[in-house]
């Protein structure tokens, strides 16, 4: 489920989750400032939720090392296309997000390229991820709370 400011439901599991604070984070309800960081900061969350880095230039760039692909390792058109796609990598914003290839990309790395390192890249989830999942880039924000605090029903 993706956090909707516009939704009471998504309003009132917010107000919930902070109020409630079933994980521990430990929210101030006084201070906006700590409960916004304890619904982002991936530090503040006190269980143990994983989930996949996000899939970005600068993560492959990082653990994909050309020289260490044997040619034997492609056919003559999947290495050209391979070579084709970090030439095109290489050119994009180090952070934009790729998520929707990397099935595509990690299944044309042969095996000893970087391809155990990229599939195996997680990260800790803050509690706002592992609260509205589906929607695991979003930042609670300031106005959220304020519209979770003053309109639970």
């Amino acid at each position: 489920m993706a956090f909707n400011r516009k939704n009471q439901a998504d309003i009132d599991a917010l107000w919930a989750e902070v109020t409630i604070d079933p994980a521990g984070v430990g929210y101030n309800q006084n201070q906006t400032r700590n409960i916004v960081n304890g619904l982002n900061l991936k530090s503040r969350n006190p269980g143990t939720e994983r989930a996949p880095v996000m899939f970005t230039p600068r993560l492959i760039l990082t653990h994909v090392v050309p020289g260490q692909i044997d040619d034997a390792d492609f056919s003559t058109d999947g290495r050209a296309r391979f070579v084709d796609w970090l030439a095109h990598i290489s050119t994009l914003d180090l952070d934009e997000n790729l998520d929707e290839f990397r099935s595509k990309f990690l299944n044309a790395l042969p095996a000893g390229s970087g391809k155990d390192d990229l599939t195996a890249a997680d990260e800790k989830l803050s509690r706002g991820e592992v609260f509205f999942a589906d929607n695991r880039y979003y930042e609670f924000s300031k106005a959220d709370w304020i519209a979770a605090r003053d309109g639970h029903s």
